[in-house]
């Protein structure tokens, strides 16, 4: 912390164990002078301090700390963003924010329609992140079955929380079975004998996504895994769950002027658009799979038109076409 920043603790701390003090007081006490302790009053008054007469107080409903009114803001955002999670994650959340500032009072309103968390949630959170953040593989059981994987990251997408990884349970159910296999001929042959099966030493693991709150059970294994960068920053592109990493093929969108001043305020991520004379859009992006994208055409249906692949355009009409049949059939 620098020594302005440090002293501006120390007034700000002063002036509430004092009840108040003036600039000439300050001065003294602090070894400064009286102009320097007018700039740091002028800071200050941005984290609860005022003047009444030629007094300087402290209202102590504003924060002992050395954040700036902007950084302070930030924190409040984060305050109303972890509301999204539920009441007992954000009450977590206000608790830490409150450590670093006691003042979130702030004039914005964010409502994210998010799943809630509750204590067995950050459990699973904690051991997850851990997971990740030494490369282990973990065990647990989804909808009833056991898996074994490598997990990469914890996605929030569409309002839900994910689990991506590579998926290795075949994998590791039989080098299991291989192993016990070899340790049983070796027990009972005069010499050992080699297994010439080698076909899960070539099998590869299987990229999955599972939603997070089905996860039960995590075990940390004792195995390790190494990632590659660049697929860890193809994984952080992703905007729905619908994600893959097949090969990603570009979608052309045409955005008619009607709506193309909500495209241009929040723009689809690794998507580039051309605007024309007429405030139309031409918007083209790249997906993994077709369910990245049709929930976005259909919602702004009937402006939007899907122009290339000609196989997701005719996708999309056959997915009208048979909506509208089923409307007109009741």
């Amino acid at each position: 912390m620098s020594a302005q920043k440090q002293r501006l603790n120390d007034i700000a701390k002063y002036l509430e164990s004092s009840g108040g003090a003036g600039i000439s007081e300050l001065s003294k006490h602090f070894g400064v002078c009286p102009k320097t302790i007018s700039r740091d009053l002028a800071k200050l008054a941005q984290m609860g301090a005022y003047r009444s007469g030629r007094t300087w107080r402290l209202d102590k409903t504003k924060a002992l700390d050395d954040l700036s009114s902007d950084e302070r803001l930030v924190l409040g955002i984060l305050g109303e963003l972890a509301k999204g999670a539920g009441a007992e994650f954000a009450l977590k959340a206000r608790m830490l924010l409150e450590r670093l500032t006691q003042n979130l009072a702030h004039p914005i309103f964010i409502n994210i329609d998010g799943e809630n968390l509750d204590s067995a949630d950050l459990a699973q959170f904690e051991m997850l992140e851990r997971a990740i953040r030494e490369k282990r593989e973990i065990g647990f059981c989804f909808k009833k079955r056991e898996f074994v994987l490598q997990p990469l990251r914890l996605a929030f997408l569409e309002g839900f929380w994910y689990v991506f990884g590579f998926d290795v349970s075949r994998l590791r159910e039989k080098e299991s079975k291989e192993n016990s296999e070899n340790a049983s001929k070796k027990s009972s042959a005069k010499k050992p004998i080699k297994n010439k099966n080698t076909k899960s030493a070539t099998e590869k693991p299987i990229f999955k996504k599972f939603y997070f709150k089905d996860v039960k059970n995590i075990v940390l294994k004792e195995a390790h895994f190494s990632v590659d960068s660049a697929l860890l920053d193809r994984i952080e592109s992703a905007q729905s769950p619908w994600f893959n990493l097949q090969e990603p093929f570009m979608v052309e969108l045409f955005i008619p002027q009607e709506i193309a001043k909500y495209f241009r305020r929040k723009a689809p991520k690794h998507g580039h658009a051309i605007h024309d004379e007429y405030g139309n859009i031409s918007l083209f992006v790249s997906i993994t799979d077709e369910m990245e994208i049709l929930p976005l055409v259909y919602k702004y249906l009937p402006f939007i038109k899907v122009i290339s692949p000609e196989w997701l355009k005719e996708r999309t009409l056959q997915d009208v076409k048979q909506y509208l049949a089923e409307v007109r059939a009741e």
